[in-house]
Parts: C-alpha cells; sequence; structure tokens
C-alpha cells in the first residue's frame, strides 16, 4: 500500500471536487461476453460463481484507481485487493465471505472453495470488513437480469467498489452476463470503468490463458 501524493496526483482537482458531494459515487452496467468460460468450464464442473468472480477480481486489480481508498484526507492505493462476497446462508438470508486474492487460478478457486462453505454455514450477518478497507465488495443476483443496481454505502466518504453479476441470458447463439459496478467518482472516473471492462473481456476471451488450461 502506498499514499498517493496530493502535490504530484494528476487529478487532485477531480478529487477535490467530487469528495465534498453529497452523493459523489456513480454506477454503470454493461454486458459481457461469457460464452467461452461457460462452454470451456461447465462441462469440467467448475463452479461458474467462482470463476466469475476470478476474472473480476483480475480487472479490479487492473485498473489502479479501483484499489484505492479515502482515508480522511489522504488517499492510499493497495497493491492487490481482496474479495468479500456475499454467499446463501440458511433461511433465504446471506453472510459475507472474505479471502486473499490471487492471479493465480488454481490457487484461488481453492481458497474460494475452503471459505465458502464455511462463510454458508454462519448462524447471523457479521460484517469483518471494518477493520481494512483493501475490500471489493462482490455479490451476484442469479434470479433476475437486471438492467441497473443500486448498493448501499456506508456514507459519502466509502470509497470501497461495489461489483455484481445477474443472470445471463443467451442472444444470438452468445451468453451474456450484467455486471453493475459502483465506484466513489473522486477516485474513479468512466475512463477507469470502462478499463476495468476492457480487463473483464479480455479474461473472458482468453479462457485457456486466464484459467491455465
Amino acid at each position: 500500500m502506498k499514499t498517493i501524493d496530493m502535490n504530484t496526483w494528476p487529478r487532485k482537482s477531480h478529487y477535490e471536487h467530487f469528495k465534498p458531494q453529497v452523493s459523489p459515487h456513480f454506477a454503470v452496467t454493461a454486458e459481457v461476453d461469457i460464452s467461452d468460460m461457460v462452454n470451456m468450464l461447465k462441462p469440467k464442473g467448475t463452479s461458474m460463481f467462482v470463476a466469475t468472480m476470478f476474472c473480476i477480481m483480475k480487472a479490479i486489480n487492473a485498473v489502479p484507481e479501483l484499489r484505492m481508498r479515502l482515508r480522511g484526507e489522504e488517499v492510499v492505493e493497495h497493491e492487490t485487493t481482496h474479495p468479500s462476497v456475499t454467499v446463501p446462508m440458511e433461511g433465504d438470508r446471506f453472510g459475507f465471505c472474505y479471502f486473499e486474492h490471487i492471479d493465480d487460478w488454481k490457487i484461488f478457486k481453492q481458497r474460494a472453495e475452503e471459505a465458502i462453505p464455511e462463510a454458508e454455514n454462519q448462524t447471523e450477518l457479521k460484517d469483518g470488513s471494518t477493520e481494512i478497507d483493501h475490500w471489493a465488495y462482490l455479490t451476484c443476483l442469479p434470479w433476475i437480469t437486471a438492467s441497473f443496481v443500486q448498493f448501499p454505502t456506508d456514507g459519502p466518504d466509502d470509497s470501497i467498489p461495489r461489483i455484481g453479476w445477474s443472470r445471463f441470458t443467451r442472444r444470438e447463439g452468445r451468453t451474456m452476463q450484467p455486471v453493475h459496478v459502483l465506484a466513489h467518482h473522486a477516485l474513479v472516473d468512466g475512463l477507469h470503468m470502462g478499463r476495468f471492462f476492457q480487463h473483464l473481456e479480455a479474461s473472458l476471451k482468453d479462457v485457456p490463458g486466464t484459467f491455465s488450461l
């Protein structure tokens, strides 16, 4: 992690413009083509939930602005962000699941497969993310194909990105999935959102390279 030098930071004026705003977050939804991932991994019994999460985390970590966080009047940039993802719990509820991200698919998959069942066995909702801000908050809405998702935040200085994905659709022989992203405008612009989606699409197109097949 490093602290951003405000005296040399090119986007200081953007930060100063958006940080005081009452509602400084903005959200984008775009479709991505997951056809190759589904066709190559699903027959192997691979969880599409974990595979999608891996691609999303790779894309987040490829964009420095999505690794930045507000800390009072300072801005820090994490070397790596890690997934905090919602998982189902008994009683039609959900819980939070945390584990460390790594760009190695096999290790990421192993960590997810160990952490998710443990989180699913929780008896109540516990937020273990409040002591540190290196998380990216992830969630999946498999029941609907959403054109927009409004994410809750902890206030105007909450700078942790929220990323969701909803039910895919099949169109013209391709499998398309909506991905929903919310970020803090003091740190992230539309350009950076575009770069996130470019990295995500690249991972989804290069399935053998992404998943080391």
